[in-house]
């Protein structure tokens, strides 16, 4: 039996965009490529791209994922974790490298931050 062959149109930004509208691989794999797991986690493989997370090869930020971006997802009370699941479709340790690119070594946010003037309360 021949192996079917990935489509052309099927690339990584093309799974990457199902995956940020929330799909999974199942979803992806039977509605819209409507192929079997064997053959889908070939094509996952050909277009490096591995695991639940989507790890890619060569992988960089979207241009609108800025400081100012992470801080707003922190003050929502996101956790770094969160933020690679949900919004980057990264790995941890993938995140924190950007991170060093963006100049956020260092910084802790914490998911309750007083603003300024505020009292703190010991209690």
């Amino acid at each position: 039996m021949e192996k079917k062959k990935r489509p052309s149109w099927f690339t990584r930004k093309k799974y990457l965009s199902y995956k940020k509208k929330g799909m999974t691989d199942k979803e992806i794999r039977e509605e819209i490529l409507k192929v079997g797991r064997t053959a889908f986690f070939r094509y996952k493989k050909e277009l490096n791209v591995k695991g639940k997370r989507a790890r890619l090869t060569n992988l960089s930020l979207p241009e609108s994922f800025t400081k100012e971006k992470y801080l707003s997802y922190k003050k929502q009370g996101m956790t770094d974790k969160k933020i690679c699941e949900k919004v980057l479709f990264i790995s941890l340790s993938t995140f924190k490298k950007f991170k060093k690119e963006l100049g956020i070594v260092g910084v802790k946010v914490t998911r309750y931050q007083m603003k300024e003037g505020e009292m703190q309360n010991d209690n």
